[in-house]
């Protein structure tokens, strides 16, 4: 017998298909079921949702969806997969998380339209000063917020180009701007970017950005890959927006280089360390706007895009078939 966890939000249906999946398979299986709450719009919910379970044993052999490394200790000895429910998965690699025999799978593909929504939502609001102005209507002022940053004609590089990254991009290049790519790798340049580069060549294209949005991953080479001395190549009034990892900008040297007048404003998703303290200075820090790690929240149509890699990785372990969207632990 093997037991599935499944922890993403799903509709009684659902549930039918995807306890279908494994019938006529290799294992015999039981499923449990203790969803997460997503904040999927109340639009989901006018359908039945699959009811959770009342008891969950420490033999699960295959997780579906959102846990937190250190709530997968009891299924340490037993799990086969992990299949989360994000696109990033650095906190899942080591071998104190997972045994080397466990396949990690993520949903890269299924968070490029929600989370550059977020990222363009953010670059507006840095540009078009939207702080100031909400402080304003809080304070009942009618008052200009003061120059603002077009973003037609404007220069935007966007460091880090899986599907999220270009999906920006292509928005981008729509609204007028001129979009600048650059990426680990070196590959064939997309229509929606204007220049391409490697992330080698980063010194010599961060001058030219009005705008600068960072979706790399986190890893030991992105790690302060926007430190102090590249915040000071940077132009004066350049727009910041993160929706990478935290740790990619140095954020001392951020909260630094705004207080000294630098930067037009930063839109950042993503920090350092989740949830942010209350008596972290990046609160108070000017000109900057936190949105707390909000990029990929679920809408139906994200849910339904999950929901199907996640069956279609479930009906490939059940028959023994090479699983999709599998991360590089780095264990070779």
């Amino acid at each position: 017998m093997k037991n599935i966890l499944v922890t993403i939000p799903i509709l009684e249906e659902q549930r039918i298909e995807l306890e279908a999946t494994v019938k006529g398979g290799k294992h015999e299986c039981r499923f449990y079921y203790a969803q997460r709450n997503r904040n999927l719009p109340s639009s989901f919910f006018e359908k039945e949702v699959a009811k959770n379970s009342e008891n969950i044993p420490n033999d699960i052999h295959v997780v579906l969806g959102d846990m937190r490394p250190e709530e997968l200790k009891p299924f340490y000895n037993t799990l086969e997969v992990l299949n989360i429910a994000s696109a990033g998965y650095d906190g899942y690699t080591g071998l104190d998380v997972l045994r080397k025999e466990c396949h990690l799978c993520n949903v890269v593909g299924a968070y490029h339209d929600i989370v550059s929504e977020q990222m363009l939502a953010l670059t507006f609001a840095v540009c078009r000063n939207m702080g100031a102005t909400w402080k304003s209507q809080e304070e009942h002022k009618w008052q200009h917020p003061g120059p603002m940053k077009a973003i037609s004609e404007s220069v935007c590089v966007v460091v880090g180009l899986g599907d999220i990254g270009s999906a920006y991009a292509r928005k981008m290049k729509a609204l007028g701007a001129t979009v600048i790519g650059v990426r680990k790798s070196n590959r064939e340049k997309p229509d929606c970017l204007d220049e391409q580069y490697t992330v080698d060549h980063l010194d010599e294209v961060l001058p030219h950005a009005d705008i600068l949005a960072l979706v790399a991953p986190s890893n030991h080479e992105t790690d302060y890959l926007i430190n102090e001395k590249r915040m000071l190549t940077m132009k004066e009034d350049c727009v910041i927006v993160n929706v990478g990892r935290g740790n990619i900008l140095d954020e001392k040297a951020l909260i630094k280089q705004l207080g000294q007048g630098k930067f037009k404003g930063v839109g950042l998703d993503v920090m350092s360390v989740e949830p942010l303290p209350a008596d972290n200075p990046l609160w108070d820090a000017p000109r900057v706007i936190i949105t707390p790690h909000t990029g990929g929240a679920w809408q139906p149509r994200t849910q339904r895009e999950i929901f199907e890699i996640l069956k279609d990785n479930l009906y490939r372990w059940d028959r023994g078939e090479k699983l999709t969207h599998e991360a590089d632990r780095g264990l070779n």
